[in-house]
């Protein structure tokens, strides 16, 4: 059987979570544990590194790719990145999604990636404005989500001759 060479890459700002809970991480490697298994995910192996004077990195090597935490307690800001490919390449989304409601950030902003052969697409479509910024929700949080990007980064040169 071929592999899918697909795949959406969710990078994620968590604003305003509790600093003692981004100094945590036992709490942050409990959560993206629960997050990534929610979503069916297949872990390899967790890791996790406290910092001195603060700070918490975790990474979680994915059957289906990656996801990573990486902690700002000082500012009470999370970065979160989630790599699936393949047939599960939905699910970055939905561990992102497990994710925000374990940290509870008052504010956050999402992007995907869309990578491989999900990023190219069916008829070229004109570039689109990203859609103003959303109303708080029921927990006071903010979500800006932005436009995904598509297709390759790098442009071929052009022809000198």
């Amino acid at each position: 059987m071929t592999a899918e060479f697909t795949g959406r890459h969710v990078l994620a700002e968590f604003g305003g979570v509790d600093s003692a809970l981004c100094d945590d991480r036992d709490r942050l490697e409990a959560a993206l544990h629960g997050a990534l298994t929610a979503a069916g995910v297949t872990i390899c192996e967790m890791v996790g590194k406290q910092f001195a004077p603060h700070g918490v990195t975790v990474l979680a090597l994915l059957a289906e790719s990656h996801a990573s935490l990486h902690t700002y307690p000082e500012s009470g800001d999370i970065f979160v990145d989630v790599f699936t490919c393949g047939t599960a390449a939905g699910s970055a989304e939905t561990v992102a999604e497990h994710l925000r409601a374990a940290l509870a950030p008052r504010h956050v902003r999402i992007s995907t990636v869309l990578r491989g052969r999900a990023a190219e697409p069916a008829e070229p479509n004109p570039p689109t404005e990203p859609e103003p910024a959303a109303e708080p929700d029921s927990a006071g949080a903010r979500t800006t989500f932005l436009p995904a990007q598509h297709g390759s980064l790098c442009a071929p040169a052009a022809d000198p001759l």
